[in-house]
């Protein structure tokens, strides 16, 4: 049985499906970020919006002595509840320099949350050592961390070694935390002074 097409209409169908089947798929091709390519736009990974975090992570590729970044991306994983990320880009922020104010802070902060008040002290008194090489001093905020791990572990005796060691300033600039250590020491009537400034 045949169709009544002569050969050369049994060919030009052939040919008019084969171009329809290829059109088909060089749209779909086109579609396909590869297919993109061809037309000079860009590929499927730079037309992805960056997040703050793609920012931070890549300014910490492009600038490998800079602490902030590594610090930055800490913020952002607390801030997506990964505290493991977290404590991870703080000790990279660290590696680079191990007495970055905003990275100690942080970290002793995570630790405090995670009861890890030991390595928060070690590592708050091995910045602390090196206080000289901090512009304008250690830092109160740092300070004021220390005594709260001191004060967390029983060692009242300790954070108040600490607060006793810290100016008026000093302790005004710790806020809240530079009050709650005064009103915990043997002499919460000292405190009362500092208080009322708030």
């Amino acid at each position: 049985m045949t169709l009544g097409l002569r050969p050369s209409g049994g060919l030009a169908l052939a040919a008019f499906l084969a171009a329809a089947m290829l059109g088909g798929c060089s749209a779909r091709m086109l579609a396909h970020p590869m297919g993109a390519l061809d037309r000079g736009s860009k590929s499927a990974p730079e037309r992805k919006a960056s997040g703050p975090l793609d920012v931070a992570r890549e300014q910490t590729v492009l600038a490998p002595t800079e602490p902030y970044w590594p610090y930055r991306q800490a913020e952002l994983e607390l801030a997506a509840d990964s505290t493991g990320g977290a404590e991870r880009n703080l000790a990279a922020a660290l590696a680079r320099d191990p007495l970055y104010p905003p990275a100690l802070s942080l970290l002793s902060k995570l630790y405090y949350q995670s009861g890890r008040h030991a390595e928060a002290i070690q590592l708050l008194e091995g910045a602390r050592s090196q206080s000289a090489r901090f512009p304008g001093g250690f830092p109160p905020a740092l300070l004021a961390d220390l005594a709260l791990h001191y004060d967390a572990l029983g060692r009242g005796d300790l954070a108040q070694g600490v607060v006793a060691r810290m100016s008026r300033a000093e302790r005004e600039r710790a806020g809240s935390a530079g009050v709650y250590l005064v009103l915990r020491g043997e002499h919460p009537d000292s405190a009362s002074d500092l208080a009322s400034d708030w």
